[in-house]
């Protein structure tokens, strides 16, 4: 039978140290919501969300844009359809006024012509009777068959105006460019104008260099368009001063005659500088009565001017005369010869 230890046994197994760990109960960690699958989840489905509400707002915009472009389409294209109904009444507009005009310069030649015949009778008749007046010495009648003849020429003036008019716009006017002397042209102008501007008192001055040479234009349209212009102021200026100037200038490597007819006359407002070269117009009403006129000379000859390859410029002021310049090529411009041609 073994003994029950003693006191003091026992008090030294109280104050022994254990070498074993002693026991611990397990400790669970919960994780966080960041990291459960429920948070993914519900993170899939609002990505889902966002993506399905980004769609649909996308397709809603395409759709807007798509209705907004049929619209504009649809705007274009009656903006086109109107432009074209707009361009077709236009050259249907334009095909009448052409075959009008066609027309109206067809007719106006037509009577020119039936027009010059019976009046170049007249003119003829009138200078036979003048001549049967003066051999017999009959007193009375001179007087009034020169008013007969002055007015006939007047008259066929105005008709070949009308018939250079009606070539011009039908394409019809031939230009004949030759070499033509300038004081040759000048001294022909001069002498049939002058005795109009005396008639109404004016002094007809000539500038021109003392060789003024020759230029290649027209010679019959030169004369035409200067005794135009002379005609004009003589007929416009009164106890004034008539001046006709020549002169040679470069430009552009180019020489150009330049016949400047200048007046001291009754001049013109802008207004009336701007209506000036249309057929058929009158600076003014009490102007056309009072010095007469068909207000086709000036456009005749700007549209001469430019057919040979010049222009015709004019400066006035009311109560302060004015300035015709012609300005017209000296020489021809003639093709370049092909590359390869011979000489």
């Amino acid at each position: 039978m073994r003994s029950r230890p003693s006191g003091h046994s026992a008090g030294v197994l109280r104050g022994a140290v254990l070498l074993y760990p002693p026991f611990r109960a397990p400790l669970e960690v919960m994780p966080r919501l960041t990291e459960t699958w429920v948070f993914y989840g519900l993170l899939a489905v609002a990505a889902a969300l966002v993506a399905f509400v980004f769609v649909r707002l996308r397709i809603a915009q395409l759709v807007e844009r798509e209705r907004e472009l049929v619209l504009l389409v649809e705007k274009r294209t009656a903006t086109l359809r109107e432009e074209k109904e707009r361009t077709e009444a236009a050259l249907a507009a334009g095909q009448a006024a052409e075959e009008a005009s066609q027309t109206k310069s067809q007719f106006l030649a037509n009577t020119s012509h039936e027009l010059r015949t019976p009046l170049n009778a007249i003119l003829g008749y009138s200078e036979m009777l003048t001549e049967v007046v003066r051999e017999r010495g009959i007193d009375g009648l001179e007087e009034d068959l020169s008013r007969i003849h002055s007015a006939g020429r007047h008259l066929l003036g105005l008709i070949d105006d009308i018939l250079d008019l009606s070539k011009i716009e039908a394409g019809k006017m031939e230009i004949a460019i030759e070499e033509t002397s300038v004081a040759g042209a000048v001294d022909d102008v001069v002498a049939a104008v002058r005795p109009l501007a005396e008639k109404n008192g004016n002094r007809l001055d000539l500038f021109l260099p003392l060789e003024p040479g020759t230029i290649w234009t027209d010679p019959t349209r030169l004369r035409q368009i200067l005794l135009n212009l002379l005609g004009n102021a003589a007929k416009f200026t009164s106890q004034g001063s008539i001046v006709l100037a020549f002169e040679r200038q470069g430009e552009n490597g180019r020489e150009w005659a330049r016949f400047r007819v200048s007046d001291s006359g009754i001049g013109m407002s802008p207004d009336q500088v701007e209506r000036l070269f249309i057929p058929f117009t009158q600076v003014e009403t009490h102007t056309s009565r009072r010095f007469g006129g068909t207000g086709l000379g000036l456009a005749i000859s700007k549209k001469l001017c430019e057919m040979m390859g010049g222009n015709l410029h004019v400066e006035s002021e009311r109560g302060k005369g004015t300035t015709f310049t012609v300005r017209v090529p000296v020489t021809v411009e003639r093709p370049s010869p092909p590359v390869g041609a011979a000489f």
